[in-house]
C-alpha cells in the first residue's frame, strides 16, 4: 500500500514526539536551517537506495536564512561551542568569534574548503523514486534528522545544517560533513594493494626482516584502529540506548583528515520505552529482516525478537571483513543466507591477512 502525505505526516508526527531522556537532554543542539537556493550543489558522491549525496562548492546566503536561524539557535557562549568543524583549523584558542557572529551559516560559507578539499556534502532525496519509495525515503531522511539532531560522537558523522522545508517535502534535504572514502572502498583498494605489497616483500625476500615485520605489523595496527574506533561510536549509540541496524562496510567513512565516520541513519531506532514490545530475555519486537543480509544477525533475518546484541553480530562479521580483506558471505544468495547463516549457524573461518 502506497503512504499517502497523510499517512507519512502521522509518522513525521510521531517521530517528532520522542520524550526519551536521550533526545530531551540534546534538543538545544540544534542545527541551523539552509534554503535549497542558498547552495550551489557540485560533483555526485554517492548514490543510495533513497537519496544522492552530492559536494557542496558554494553558499550563496540570504538574510531569510540568516533571521530563522538567529530565531531557532540559542546564543553561542564562547568556548562551549565545539560542533561546527571540531578542533579543525580553530585550536590554541584562534577560535571563531561566535559571541560576535553567531551565524554559523556565516562560519559554514567562509569556511567551506579545507585547503583545496569540500568540507560539506548534502544528502537529498533522487530524483527518479516512485511514489511508494520516495514516501519512504522521507521517512528515512527525517529519521537520519531525528538522530544527526542530538548524536554527537568523534566517530560519528556530523549533520550541519538542514532544509528550512518541511521533511513531507520533495525537496527536503540535511547537511553533512563531506567524507572521502568509504571503508569498502578502502578496503578494495589501499588496504587490497597493501597487503599484495606486504605478501610480494615476504615471497621475495630470503628472510622476514625487521623492517618487513614491522611493516606487517603497522598494517595490522591500522586496521584494528579503525574497528576500535567504530567499536567506540557503537557502545556510545548503544548507552544511549539506540540501535544502529545497518552496519556494513558501505556505511562508513573517512572524512578529509583520514578519521572513520560511521555514516547513514535512516534505520536508527530507539529501544522501545513501551512494555508490549518487550519480550522475555529483554528482547523487543521490532522490525525484521532490517539492513543489509550479509552483516544481519540471525534473530533480524529470522524476524524474531531482538536487541542491540544484533548490531554486535554485525559488528564482529565487518570485524572479519576488515581483518581479512574479504566481503563476508559473499557467494551466498538470500536463500543461503537464511539457511546456512540464520538457521545453521554457518560463519566465515578466521584468518587475519597482515
Amino acid at each position: 500500500m502506497v503512504m499517502n502525505d497523510k499517512k507519512l505526516q502521522e509518522k513525521l508526527d510521531v517521530l517528532a514526539g520522542s520524550s526519551s531522556k536521550f533526545f530531551h537532554e540534546n534538543e538545544s543542539n540544534k542545527k541551523p536551517y539552509f534554503d535549497r537556493k542558498e547552495i550551489h550543489v557540485g560533483k555526485l558522491l554517492g548514490v543510495g537506495g533513497f537519496c544522492d549525496v552530492s559536494e557542496i562548492c558554494n553558499f550563496n546566503l540570504n538574510n531569510h536564512g540568516q533571521d530563522m536561524e538567529k530565531r531557532e539557535l540559542p546564543m553561542i557562549q564562547r568556548g562551549e561551542y565545539n560542533d561546527v568543524n571540531d578542533s579543525d583549523d580553530v585550536s590554541n584558542g584562534d577560535c571563531y568569534d561566535y559571541m560576535n557572529r553567531p551565524e554559523t551559516r556565516v562560519y559554514m560559507s567562509e569556511n567551506l574548503l579545507r585547503g583545496r578539499d569540500a568540507r560539506y556534502a548534502i544528502k537529498m532525496l533522487r530524483k527518479d523514486l516512485d511514489m511508494a519509495v520516495r514516501q519512504q525515503g522521507k521517512l528515512d531522511l527525517a529519521i537520519e534528522v531525528k538522530f544527526l539532531e542530538v548524536i554527537s560522537h568523534p566517530n560519528i558523522v556530523k549533520m550541519r545544517g538542514i532544509s528550512s522545508g518541511e521533511a513531507i517535502q520533495n525537496d527536503y534535504f540535511l547537511i553533512l560533513d563531506r567524507l572521502y572514502e568509504t571503508l569498502e572502498e578502502k578496503i578494495s583498494n589501499e588496504w587490497a594493494q597493501e597487503h599484495n605489497l606486504c605478501r610480494v616483500s615476504f615471497i621475495l625476500g630470503c628472510r622476514k626482516s625487521k623492517k618487513k615485520i614491522a611493516r606487517r605489523k603497522d598494517f595490522l595496527i591500522k586496521r584494528i584502529v579503525v574497528a576500535l574506533d567504530l567499536a567506540c561510536a557503537l557502545r556510545y549509540l548503544h548507552q544511549n540506548l539506540l540501535i544502529y541496524r545497518d552496519i556494513k562496510s558501505e556505511n562508513i567513512g573517512f572524512d578529509v583528515r583520514g578519521d572513520v565516520k560511521l555514516f547513514d541513519f535512516g534505520l536508527c531506532k530507539e529501544i522501545p520505552s513501551d512494555p508490549r514490545k518487550r519480550c522475555s530475555g529483554n528482547l523487543y519486537k521490532m522490525t525484521g529482516r532490517t539492513g543489509s543480509r550479509h552483516y544481519m544477525a540471525p534473530e533480524v533475518a529470522l524476524s524474531q525478537p531482538y536487541n542491540q546484541s544484533a548490531d554486535t553480530f554485525s559488528f564482529g562479521i565487518l570485524l572479519w571483513e576488515i581483518l581479512s580483506l574479504k566481503p563476508p558471505f559473499e557467494t551466498f544468495d538470500g536463500h543461503d543466507y537464511i539457511e546456512k547463516v540464520a538457521k545453521s549457524g554457518y560463519r566465515p573461518s578466521v584468518r587475519v591477512r597482515s
